[in-house]
């Protein structure tokens, strides 16, 4: 599924662990990549940098909840 620049991809490669993971790229490059190795409870997103490396992996829902604090955040300010 594509957002602007960006583009959600399965990312799989072994069968057994079909749809194990998604990436989210940007202009085709992979920024992050989602996975439930820790069941659909613990979602993790790995955050990368530069050439894939990883940068930080955090919980999916903690850092949805951050951006949506940021959103509200910045959005009392104007």
């Amino acid at each position: 599924m594509k957002f602007e620049n960006l583009e959600t991809v399965f990312s799989s490669a072994p069968l057994e662990y079909d749809n194990l993971t998604i990436e989210i790229l940007l202009n085709g490059e992979p920024i992050a990549r989602i996975d439930r190795e820790e069941g659909l409870e613990a979602l993790k997103v790995e955050l990368l940098g530069t050439d894939e490396k990883l940068q930080v992996r955090v919980s999916l829902d903690a850092l949805i909840a951050a951006l949506q604090d940021a959103r509200e955040g910045i959005s009392s300010r104007v």
